[in-house]
């Protein structure tokens, strides 16, 4: 599937193909075996896709096509799953098409997203909420304590949120506690996907929100995917496309590519994300254009298949979701090698720091979950986690409380391959 905005995608290829300041694309494309002087958009299914690890092994000022005095930021990521850092140019944009109200009413949103608190990301951040057709007020809230935040959130009356997932939960009882949960009329998630246990948690929590995502990266330098409160409504990982700033978008062997040329100091020509969608044939009701795309894993991090079985991540969110007291707790599954053998060693870590200091709760805690968990793990339709315990395919599934998790970075990362 492929959907292209013509005038914007000319533009990208123009200036790539012509920029004085970096011959990326030209060399690659010359690699590849194509004549860059003859490319035109007719030629754009022809194009080698383009791999973050191919920029990460260019110098910055090798794949920079904007002059100095025009970059406004550099981004960074380390990137999920990614083992390479990433430093990507920034160039002042024009104008940006989208809309951080969605359409809905809300005047002041508080901001407990890494991505928007980030150099660039607070550059776009303000840039759309004073650009915007329903202009916002942008409140930064406060990463390293969530009481500060509800402090922050309730003096400036914010009736919205911006929020990855797992924050989103664990400022759920700071937001209760201090009265004003209710006052919350939209919550806008993203850097994690939004699992269909872990929603229905935050609409318990947030009884009066309608709850969307939005898909962006530090590559891309803003939210190039969004949801509408048609969408919203309907309690579905869904997205439209910002189809005025948005050149193409792909979706190959289930992957979703992009290519977007606003941030002319990096723009990206078929970039693969890593990510994967799958294209809504219905559309949506709203009816804006371009395509509806709906969310399905990231690779490596929402989805793994290790000898012949998959595990995903909303499964093993649903599972925990089956017993109140361990759901929506924090946790990460590590996957291990067993010597020897083609089985597995799984180790799931819940991280509980007030129960750490009671060793017996503790204790009691993960031999329940060692218990209960593998019956309702499912990892097929008609396969369970016990089903691989008993078939050998999995030696051990272990459980221990921990203060915190052992990869952590801004963004969960649920599973955790060790297997090589």
């Amino acid at each position: 599937m492929h959907w292209i905005n013509r005038p914007l995608l000319e533009d990208a290829l123009a200036h790539v193909l012509r920029s004085p300041r970096s011959s990326f694309y030209r060399d690659k494309y010359a690699r590849a075996g194509l004549a860059p002087d003859t490319l035109t958009a007719e030629n754009f299914l022809e194009l080698p896709l383009l791999s973050r690890q191919e920029m990460a092994v260019v110098p910055i000022e090798q794949r920079t096509f904007a002059a100095p005095e025009d970059l406004r930021a550099i981004a960074f990521t380390s990137g999920t799953s990614a083992s390479e850092p990433l430093s990507i140019p920034v160039a002042r944009v024009a104008r940006y098409s989208f809309d951080p109200s969605f359409g809905c009413n809300v005047s002041r949103t508080l901001l407990l997203l890494p991505p928007m608190m980030k150099s660039s990301g607070v550059i776009f951040t303000m840039r759309v909420a004073e650009e915007a057709l329903h202009p916002i007020l942008p409140v930064f809230g406060d990463l390293q304590s969530m009481a500060n935040s509800a402090f922050i959130a309730k003096s400036s009356r914010c009736d919205s949120l911006w929020a990855l997932p797992t924050i989103a939960s664990a400022f759920a009882p700071y937001a209760q506690a201090s009265g004003f949960a209710g006052d919350i009329k939209l919550i806008i998630l993203a850097g994690e996907t939004t699992t269909a246990a872990r929603r229905a948690e935050l609409q318990a929590a947030y009884p009066n929100a309608l709850i969307g995502s939005v898909y962006g990266s530090n590559e891309l330098s803003q939210i190039v995917l969004f949801t509408c409160p048609a969408i919203m409504r309907g309690s579905k990982n869904r997205f439209h496309v910002v189809a005025d700033d948005v050149a193409a978008v792909e979706l190959i062997d289930g992957e979703f590519v992009i290519t977007y040329g606003l941030n002319r100091a990096s723009p990206l020509i078929r970039y693969r994300t890593g990510d994967y969608l799958e294209e809504v044939a219905e559309g949506c009701t709203c009816g804006l254009p371009g395509p509806v795309l709906e969310w399905s894993y990231r690779g490596g991090v929402d989805r793994l298949r290790i000898n012949g079985m998959q595990f995903d991540v909303e499964e093993v969110d649903r599972a925990f979701a089956t017993f109140p007291h361990i759901a929506g707790k924090e946790y990460q599954v590590h996957f291990y090698p067993v010597k020897n053998s083609t089985a597995i060693a799984i180790k799931i870590e819940t991280a509980d720091p007030a129960l750490v200091a009671d060793a017996a709760r503790a204790e009691d805690l993960a031999a329940f979950i060692e218990r209960e968990l593998p019956d309702v793990w499912r990892l097929s339709a008609t396969a369970t986690m016990r089903t691989a315990l008993q078939k050998g395919a999995v030696a051990s599934c272990t459980a221990e409380v921990v203060s915190e998790v052992s990869e952590r970075g801004v963004k969960l990362k649920r599973f955790v391959n060790h297997v090589e």
